[in-house]
């Protein structure tokens, strides 16, 4: 095995190390963005609704929505509602929408539930910005149109910076 001295002195071990670095950087700043803007917009849904207790109800969840569909869901508390249709309502691309990803009765409660709901399938674990990588970030941002709304964006910019992750990562 060869030590870190040899390692370091190698340019593509030490670019790969400068990659790495520059990647948690933009994690950090992307995970904060989004983080804020996911609890701008579960407090958006929250007061024009008046949503001032969580859903209880066992008829809520993502399997429902799933076998249901989005919109013929109904919660009996008409609070899972009211999200549902702002997610739908926000999202760039309605078939992409997953489901799966979200606690759907959390809603009321964390905002990182709602984020997943624009992630591709995989993210169902993650409970925050923090745990989330930059390319679950990044769908995020290109998927929910609060960001484009709240941000100037480009709209191929975020699709620019995947790329380019993949390609220093590779």
């Amino acid at each position: 095995m060869a030590s870190l001295d040899e390692r370091l002195r190698d340019s593509k071990y030490a670019n790969w190390l400068k990659v790495t670095y520059g990647l948690t950087r933009v994690k950090d700043g992307l995970g904060f963005v989004t983080g804020q803007i996911m609890s701008e917009f579960q407090g958006e849904i929250k007061n024009e609704n008046n949503i001032v207790e969580p859903c209880n109800s066992d008829s809520c969840t993502s399997r429902s929505i799933k076998s249901r569909g989005a919109d013929k869901f109904v919660c009996p508390n008409n609070v899972c509602n009211n999200f549902l249709q702002r997610i739908v309502a926000e999202h760039a691309n309605r078939n992409s929408i997953c489901w799966k990803n979200c606690s759907v009765r959390d809603w009321p409660e964390r905002c990182w539930e709602i984020a997943k709901a624009y992630m591709s399938p995989g993210y169902g674990s993650t409970s925050g910005p923090e745990c989330t990588d930059c390319a679950g970030l990044l769908q995020l941002i290109r998927n929910c149109k609060q960001f484009s709304a709240k941000m100037q964006l480009n709209a191929h910019a975020t699709d620019k910076v995947k790329l380019a992750v993949y390609i220093y990562v590779l």
